[in-house]
C-alpha cells in the first residue's frame, strides 16, 4: 500500500461550513455538501466482474492509497477489485480542508488500483518439501488501500447523509471475507440479492428525484381518495313498488 493518498474528481459529498450573504452586509455561517476529494466513488467500469465486488452496486474508499501486488508469474492471480478515474490523483499532503479554490489535481492523473483480490498457489516443490504436507490448493487475500472506509464514524456519517453507496462498504467487506474463505454458496447468495440491483444518483440528481417521488406519491394518493368517491356515485338506489 503507497503512502500516498489517492483523489479524485469523482468523490462523494462532505458537509463544509461556508459563510453565505443574505445581503445588507449581514452573514451567516451555513452547511453545505461539498465534493471532497478524498472520499473516492468506485461505480460501474471501476468495479471488477469478480464475484466480490458483484454483490454491490459500488463503493466510497475514504482516505484511500494505491495498491500494488507483486509475486511470481503463474503462482500468483490478482484481481484489481477497484478502481479509482482516471482523473484521480496522488498527494502527500496531510491538510485535508479544502483552500480557496477547493482541492486543484497535482501531478499525473490516471486510474489507482485502490483494491485487489490476491489468489496464491502452491509453493515450488523446492520450497514445498520444507512445509507442512497440509497445504491448501491455494491461499486467498483481499488488500483494501483504506483501513477507515468501514469505520462505525464514516459509516455514521453516510447514513446521518443518506449516502446509500458508502453503506454498501459493509457488503463489499462481507463478500471479500465470504470469498477469502473459499465460502461460495453465501457469497453468490449475496451477489444475487436485490442490493446488487441498487441504482445510484449523484448529488446533483438527488433533489430532482426526491421531487419525481413526492409528486408520485401525491397522485397515487389522489387515485386511492377518487376510487371510493367514483364508486359512490354509481351507486343507485332501489326502488321497490308498493304492494295495491
Amino acid at each position: 500500500v503507497d503512502r500516498k493518498l489517492a483523489l479524485d474528481t469523482k468523490n462523494d459529498v462532505f458537509p463544509m461550513p461556508r459563510m453565505r450573504d443574505v445581503g445588507g452586509g449581514t452573514l451567516i455561517q451555513e452547511i453545505a455538501q461539498a465534493p471532497y476529494p478524498f472520499f473516492v466513488k468506485v461505480t460501474g467500469g471501476q468495479l471488477s466482474s469478480s464475484i466480490v465486488t458483484r454483490s454491490v452496486p459500488g463503493a466510497v474508499m475514504h482516505f484511500a492509497s494505491p495498491v500494488t501486488v507483486k509475486g511470481k508469474p503463474g503462482r500468483v492471480t490478482i484481481d484489481e477489485l477497484l478502481t479509482s478515474s482516471d482523473e484521480s490523483w496522488l498527494s502527500t499532503s496531510l491538510t485535508v480542508e479544502p483552500g480557496e479554490g477547493g482541492f486543484q489535481p497535482t501531478g499525473e492523473q490516471a486510474g489507482r488500483q485502490l483494491a485487489a483480490a490476491i489468489t496464491f498457489g502452491q509453493p515450488d516443490s523446492a520450497d514445498k518439501a520444507a512445509l507442512s504436507d497440509k497445504l491448501p490448493a491455494e491461499s486467498r487475500i483481499v488488500v483494501f488501500g483504506s483501513s477507515v472506509f468501514v469505520t462505525d464514524a464514516l459509516l455514521n456519517h453516510a447514513q446521518q447523509f443518506h449516502q446509500g453507496l458508502a453503506l454498501s462498504n459493509v457488503t463489499l467487506v462481507h463478500s471479500a471475507i465470504d470469498w477469502a474463505f473459499a465460502d461460495t454458496d453465501l457469497l453468490g447468495i449475496r451477489s444475487a440479492s436485490a442490493g446488487a440491483h441498487a441504482l445510484t444518483v449523484g448529488p446533483e440528481s438527488r433533489a430532482q428525484w426526491q421531487v419525481i417521488n413526492v409528486i408520485i406519491a401525491i397522485v397515487l394518493l389522489g387515485i386511492a381518495i377518487a376510487i371510493p368517491v367514483m364508486r359512490r356515485k354509481r351507486v343507485l338506489p332501489v326502488v321497490t313498488k308498493r304492494a295495491s
